[in-house]
């Protein structure tokens, strides 16, 4: 009967992964291991990286105790004048796959980087800037106006009482969104507020510019600035005080007798910008109010008139309703 050979006589073969799998796998491992670290690399590591890979069957001779990366194949069998401290011999463990040699001294570094020396340097990639998003919101058809009417002219009543005597959502356009009139006999001081739907804003975002648009109609007798509204989400005669802080932006008012009327730009200040960003994901609450006067606090002089005509959301011509228009990095 023919010698049948041993299925790692030849090393690694796809006969001794299917006879000793696990051995194999070990002894793979290992030799790949030593293939791609060079010898003076792998010197320094730990040893517990070198494990001894013994296969099945094998039985060492009496005080030999391999050294960490000693791969000896299944069943192989010591000559018997071996004795440990001799050189192993020229069979010792299975070659590596067929195509792969291990050169003296281990691996070979690549040619263009020297031993002790960085590998080569990559630049990091170009950060591609982030796309500003812009988006515009039409305010609320619950806008409008609180107003206060006195007599006879009391500037303080006028400016600073809790509570408006009247209040209107249902306009379309109003020839008073903001300003006052003292005739003595008849005084008034009117301040608008808007509503400003977010909440398709990430509240991550990041602002990078916020504009007030508000088209001017009939009048144009006065500066007017935009500030933080408080008012209730619905707008009632005790939101006549509902504004908070500084203003954002303060402009001339511009107007026209016929659609489409002329817009007025507010492009809002850091602060503004702050608190509109706050409400990113939520609802932006805005007062508009007279700046010579009533942010100033200067009194109406007797038969002066300061008001400004401007549209609310209900108008029906939608160019000319109030817009937030926000530009922000998702």
């Amino acid at each position: 009967m023919a010698r049948q050979e041993h299925p790692c006589a030849d090393g690694l073969t796809p006969e001794c992964f299917e006879a000793y799998p696990e051995w194999a796998k070990q002894a793979f491992a290992l030799k790949l291991m030593n293939v791609l670290i060079p010898a003076n690399i792998s010197r320094r590591l730990p040893k517990g990286l070198f494990p001894v890979v013994i296969g099945p069957g094998v039985i060492l001779p009496p005080g030999y105790i391999p050294p960490p990366g000693t791969v000896i194949p299944p069943d192989y069998v010591f000559p018997p004048d071996w004795s440990p401290g001799d050189p192993l011999p020229p069979s010792f463990g299975p070659g590596l796959p067929p195509g792969v040699t291990t050169p003296p001294g281990g691996a070979i570094p690549p040619l263009y980087v020297g031993i002790g020396e960085p590998g080569p340097v990559h630049p990091p990639s170009p950060l591609v800037p982030a796309e500003p998003i812009t988006i515009t919101i039409t305010s609320s058809t619950n806008d409008g106006y609180v107003i206060r009417e006195i007599s006879p002219f009391d500037w303080d009543d006028l400016r600073n009482n809790p509570s408006g005597t009247g209040v209107n959502t249902v306009r379309a356009t109003s020839t008073a969104i903001a300003g006052g009139y003292n005739g003595g006999s008849y005084n008034d001081l009117v301040r608008s507020f808007y509503y400003f739907d977010l909440s398709g804003i990430p509240i991550s975002g990041k602002i990078v510019s916020a504009v007030l648009n508000i088209a001017g109609n009939a009048d144009d007798d006065g500066k007017l600035c935009v500030m933080e509204g408080t008012q209730n989400d619905i707008l009632g005669i005790t939101d006549y005080q509902a504004f908070s802080g500084n203003y954002f932006a303060a402009i001339d008012w511009v107007a026209g007798l016929r659609s489409p009327f002329p817009q007025n730009e507010f492009n809002f200040n850091a602060e503004g910008l702050l608190y509109v960003q706050s409400k990113f994901g939520s609802t932006a609450k805005l007062c508009v109010r007279e700046f010579d006067h009533d942010y100033n606090n200067n009194p109406i002089a007797l038969d002066e008139d300061c008001e400004s005509g401007g549209c609310y959301a209900n108008i029906a011509t939608a160019i000319d309703r109030p817009k937030l228009t926000v530009t922000y990095l998702a």
